[in-house]
């Protein structure tokens, strides 16, 4: 059964992995580089310190693909279903574990201690996100966690995706869940509480991006038309000038319905195509597939790029904040994107690991 492709997605995926690095640079600049960057210029102190909620795009992204390559194998044929346990969960650890496994060993190996043995040593479970605990150890690998829990109720999922009536039902049920939850750490629990600090990254409060990916596979025929190009890209505008209208100070809102709507017209917009320029397509052409295809692996190993970039000491010899934070990111996306592909494409084969898409 030939699985659907949605070439565009690309350009998505290698702009969020992008955007990711951004804001973690400019997040662990030193307090007075921050200062002044953030006073200069709306572009850091609002842009830069908000995009970083466009992880949970990946959610979406992730949802709509496994749909396109799973969901129709779920339907019985003769009385049997299509859908292989074994070759989908091989797939997906072959996929992800080698390469976070690797980066775990490194960080571990830099920092060594007690602590830092048993993060490692639930990292490399890909079960993590189970735990009520952040962990530190590739601390940015709380996304691998979290979709490897949507990897293991995605049968479940499928079924909530069924029919239109149940699939809406269960969306309205995980935004009501994620709105209570946000009310109750808000409202009832202490500041300071543990789980305030999770709730970012618990599925529960992603959930409805998955449901949004899905919602979108079961309309994708009727919604990726030509001519509801600029209808998606003008509703996203509209969303952020709302937005602006309502807290003029940020230019992103922090709530995740907000996120939601954005990042959905986001898809939407890429299953029509995007921009084209005569033959040159703005979310799919060669720049944007090579980052789409690392683009998991830039996300996991930036920070550890960053910490070697650290050591470099940029900072002795810049004494313009700009050049600070625009020589460093380009700079690290530039290493990252270099030791993911190595990795990936030589490291592993010449140890032989195989690392699917």
């Amino acid at each position: 059964m030939e699985r659907e492709r949605y070439e565009s997605l690309n350009g998505l995926r290698a702009i969020a992995a992008i955007c990711i690095l951004l804001m973690h640079y400019y997040l662990n600049l030193s307090e007075e580089t921050k200062t002044v960057l953030s006073d200069s210029s709306f572009l850091y102190g609002t842009v830069l310190t908000s995009i970083g909620a466009i992880v949970k795009l990946f959610f979406i992204i992730s949802s709509f693909s496994m749909c396109c390559g799973y969901f129709s194998r779920f339907n019985v044929e003769n009385g049997k279903c299509q859908f292989d346990v074994e070759r989908f969960y091989s797939k997906r650890y072959s996929r992800i574990w080698p390469f976070f496994a690797l980066l775990v060993i490194l960080d571990v190996a830099v920092s060594p201690s007690l602590s830092s043995l048993f993060e490692g040593f639930a990292d490399l479970t890909l079960a993590f996100n189970f735990l009520p605990m952040s962990l530190h150890v590739i601390g940015v690998g709380w996304f691998i966690g979290l979709v490897f829990v949507f990897y293991m109720v995605f049968p479940w999922f499928v079924y909530l995706l069924q029919n239109k009536r149940r699939a809406w039902f269960s969306m309205v049920i995980s935004i009501l869940f994620c709105l209570f939850l946000d009310y109750y750490s808000k409202s009832i629990l202490p500041k300071d509480s543990y789980v305030n600090s999770l709730l970012y990254t618990n599925a529960i409060c992603n959930f409805p991006f998955f449901m949004a990916g899905g919602l979108i596979y079961l309309y994708r025929k009727a919604l990726r038309k030509e001519r509801f190009k600029y209808v998606w890209l003008l509703m996203g505008v509209a969303a952020i000038a709302i937005q602006l209208s309502f807290n003029p100070e940020k230019i992103f809102g922090n709530h995740f319905l907000f996120w939601l709507l954005i990042f959905s017209l986001m898809l939407l917009y890429a299953l029509t195509g995007g921009i084209q320029f005569g033959n040159f397509k703005l979310l799919d052409n060669k720049v944007m597939r090579f980052i789409s295809d690392i683009s998991m692996e830039i996300y996991l190993c930036h920070m550890l790029m960053f910490r070697a970039i650290e050591e470099l000491h940029f900072e002795r010899i810049i004494s313009n904040p700009h050049l600070l934070y625009w020589g460093t990111s380009i700079a690290g996306l530039g290493v990252s994107i270099l030791f993911s592909w190595f990795v990936k494409y030589k490291l592993f084969k010449w140890i032989g690991v195989t690392s699917k898409s």
